[in-house]
């Protein structure tokens, strides 16, 4: 299954959850992903320009892209 997008509102989680400082372990266990994705959506996520805050506030086609 690699290579697989996640679900908008699982990003949404993992960004909400990221925010408050939670374990990569932490994040898997309580979404049902792999660590391995919570780590890519977490470099991605890093390495963006937009603030978490705005990311929430995006559509889902907005910040699936």
């Amino acid at each position: 299954m690699a290579g697989k997008t996640i679900a908008m509102n699982k990003l949404r989680e993992v960004i909400i959850l990221f925010q408050r400082g939670a374990s990569v372990k932490q994040t898997a266990r309580e979404l049902g992903i792999g660590r391995n994705t919570v780590r890519r959506y977490r470099r991605r996520l890093e390495s963006r320009e937009h603030k978490l805050e705005e990311l929430l506030a995006m559509e889902g086609p907005e910040l699936h892209s």
